[in-house]
């Protein structure tokens, strides 16, 4: 039996299992240290696919996607690793190892000009190299960056960087900041009392904003994500706040959507680890994308407009635990009935 001859049905069981998804279109994938996965789920649908786990990775701390060729980044803090895989799950490779990459904590893919960057608690530093892994270099160290970097952005046609440090020179030294990619021309964006223990960072280009989500604020349980131009001109405005989130982790925007994603690791109950969204500017209504059991503990999201491919094996697993679902069903069933008769 081909995929498409049970669509209908791997779809319905799949909303029972991950609960109702807003109409949204594309990709979201995130990586999660519970199990050493990154998964992805398809929308509208909410059918969702491994892409890899242990032991092809241990450990991942961030993720990126490459739309162009269906592929996903990751780092691992495992062996200090950056690695690849198909959006489709397979060709799980190692791009780098060992002294070019030292404790990292984030990953951005520039897929016009074909680049990978990430950021490195280890000499605080933001580094870059072609995306098959060849010709790594550092950008930018210590003391362009005065304390390790939390978060990591990017802008391809403004060929700009964002990142965002923690615990600075000083005390309460939080900061957003940007610069060329070149490592010139570096500006502080945001800095503390407004910023306050960053942990996730996402740019909107096509809006013109960076967003930032922090664990802190004016008071306990102040969890928020909070948004400003680019430039880091204007005022600051607050995208959404505690409860409508906490223990964010990671952030993203999609600009084509207008739609605001976060991934937490901490909820109103027990095991509340969620993603979820907010339509930007001005949404008020957050909507849950994703929900324990379908993830656990995730540490960093992406997404992509672009179609990706069924993994083969996906339907027939699938199909698999259907009929295994539907034949417990069935003895039930028949055992009811036949104990039904004896009784009569």
């Amino acid at each position: 039996m081909s995929g498409s001859r049970f669509h209908g049905v791997v779809v319905w069981f799949t909303f029972c299992l991950t609960g109702a998804v807003a109409a949204q279109t594309g990709t979201i994938i995130w990586a999660q240290s519970t199990g050493d996965k990154i998964l992805r789920m398809d929308l509208p649908s909410g059918r969702v696919y491994t892409i890899a786990q242990w032991p092809q990775l241990s450990d991942p701390v961030a993720l990126a996607v490459d739309p162009i060729a269906a592929k996903v980044y990751w780092a691992q803090l495992f062996e200090n690793r950056i690695m690849r895989a198909d959006l489709a799950g397979g060709n799980v490779e190692v791009l780098l190892q060992g002294s070019p990459v030292r404790d990292p904590v984030a990953v951005a893919v520039d897929p016009v000009h074909r680049k990978l960057y990430w950021a490195q608690a280890y000499g605080y530093t933001i580094a870059c190299a072609d995306l098959n892994g060849n010709n790594p270099e550092v950008v930018l160290e210590f003391p362009d960056l005065e304390a390790p970097p939390v978060a990591l952005a990017l802008d391809p046609e403004e060929q700009k960087l964002y990142w965002a440090e923690t615990a600075g020179i000083g005390a309460f030294d939080d900061k957003i900041l940007r610069a060329d990619v070149t490592g010139a021309n570096i500006d502080v964006l945001v800095g503390y009392p407004d910023v306050r223990d960053p942990l996730a960072l996402a740019v909107d280009a096509a809006g013109g904003m960076i967003y930032w989500a922090q664990t802190s604020g004016v008071g306990a349980y102040d969890d928020r994500i909070l948004r400003v131009a680019v430039t880091g001109s204007g005022p600051i405005e607050l995208v959404a706040v505690y409860p409508q989130l906490l223990d964010t982790r990671a952030l993203m925007v999609v600009p084509d959507q207008s739609i605001l994603y976060w991934a937490q690791t901490s909820g109103e109950y027990l095991f509340d680890d969620k993603i979820l969204s907010l339509a930007v500017p001005g949404g008020d209504t957050v909507t849950t994308v994703a929900q324990w059991p379908t993830l656990e503990d995730p540490v960093s999201i992406a997404f992509t407009l672009s179609t990706v491919p069924i993994p083969a094996a996906s339907d027939w697993g699938l199909l698999v635990f259907l009929l295994l679902v539907l034949t417990a069903g069935t003895i039930v069933l028949i055992r009811y009935r036949t104990d039904e008769t004896a009784a009569a």
